[in-house]
């Protein structure tokens, strides 16, 4: 189920990915802030001592984001955690401040768009079925599609007299 640690980690695992995707891994002075700001204000979704906020915060993102500054980038983050608030970005709003583009919005997770999150839960549940031996739209479509071969031409008999054969397993007889 959801969680927002989960949730918080999801962003930082976008945060990496699209560090990855545009700068081979490593965020440069300039975005910095930025990815910080945003890892900082989903870490504290979940984290809730503001003494060692910081340090989780480095403890997932070493890998990709070395900013010498965090402290000073989060201070007002650490101020609204000792009050009992924080920032609780969007999706949408943390896509912005990211300027994420289509390209790069495909390979993320929760930083993804709606009709992207709805696309690969319509796979996942796709690859589930066929799992289990769920024949596939199309391959059901071209193996019982009797509006394509129209096989009651062939019996010499109405549409309407075809199917109402089948549904009763009523032998074939051809019209005279």
């Amino acid at each position: 189920g959801f969680t927002q640690r989960k949730h918080a980690h999801r962003i930082i695992e976008d945060l990496r990915k699209l560090s990855e995707i545009r700068w081979g891994g490593d965020v440069p002075e300039g975005w910095r802030d930025v990815f910080g700001h945003l890892a900082t204000a989903a870490v504290a979704r979940y984290h809730k001592t503001p003494g060692t906020l910081l340090d989780e915060v480095r403890r997932y993102t070493a890998d990709f984001l070395d900013d010498p500054d965090l402290e000073e980038h989060n201070s007002t983050s650490i101020k609204l955690l000792e009050s009992g608030k924080g920032y609780a970005y969007s999706i949408a709003s943390m896509r912005k401040l990211l300027k994420v583009t289509v390209h790069e919005s495909a390979r993320l997770f929760a930083l993804s768009t709606d009709t992207e999150k709805e696309a690969r839960r319509a796979r996942a549940e796709r690859a589930r079925r066929e799992a289990k031996g769920a024949v596939t739209r199309d391959r059901w479509l071209a193996e019982n599609n009797a509006s394509a071969t129209q096989p009651w031409l062939a019996e010499g008999v109405s549409r309407r007299t075809w199917y109402r054969r089948q549904a009763s397993h009523e032998p074939a007889r051809k019209r005279a």
